[in-house]
């Protein structure tokens, strides 16, 4: 069975308006809990220097802000524009 087009449109702008809301406390609320998986992650994927990192899902941008900091060329995109906007704020702090 498929899912139509329109369900899926649905489920797509559900999600993001849910992200949207929770990013203003994302990082007091779990950011401590998520930032522990980074390392792991970027191990995982052999993660070195120079390299090229698409972090898909970023939300406040932990993994590619470590992909940064150390030395990839990381970038990071998600579905709720607030919680790219929250993650200038997480990176300042």
């Amino acid at each position: 069975m498929t899912v139509s087009e329109q369900a899926s449109e649905a489920f797509k702008e559900f999600e993001k308006i849910g992200w949207d809301k929770q990013a203003e406390h994302y990082d007091s609320l779990v950011g401590q809990m998520t930032r522990q998986a980074v390392d792991a992650l970027l191990n995982a994927v052999n993660a070195r220097s120079r390299a090229r990192l698409l972090d898909v899902a970023s939300g406040p941008g932990y993994v590619a802000a470590e992909a940064t900091r150390r030395g990839l060329d990381a970038v990071g995109a998600d579905i709720a524009k607030h919680m790219v906007r929250s993650s200038a704020t997480i990176r300042r702090n």
